[in-house]
């Protein structure tokens, strides 16, 4: 139980820090407009939680869906510390580039 609430409020933390970090983001470009996909974007993402909450409710499906959770986890965090190390040097400028020219109401949504 005690792990649950350990994992849960680093997990808040860290959506927090996102959606903070993308808020800010916005407001310097002087795109503030768009800043009510983000709310949108995390609402949907809270009532998809639950959702899932509900579908893996059993003790075995959960077992079966952290197993397999944590493993596509591992592997995303792997692939991206990888790439990070071969291409951090440019990575910033790069996102920067590409999201002043590309903003659009969805991709803040997503």
């Amino acid at each position: 139980m005690f792990q649950g609430i350990i994992t849960g409020l680093r997990e808040g933390l860290e959506v927090f820090l996102i959606i903070a970090i993308m808020h800010r983001y916005l407001l310097s470009i002087g795109q503030s407009k768009l800043r009510k996909y983000i709310h949108i974007g995390l609402a949907v993402g809270v009532l998809m939680s639950g959702l899932m909450a509900i579908i893996i409710k059993t003790e075995i499906q959960s077992k079966l869906w952290e197993a397999g959770a944590g493993f596509t986890a591992m592997i995303l965090v792997s692939t991206f510390i990888i790439y990070a190390i071969k291409h951090g040097h440019s990575i910033s400028s790069s996102v920067k580039k590409d999201l002043e020219k590309d903003i659009s109401k969805l991709g803040v949504f997503l």
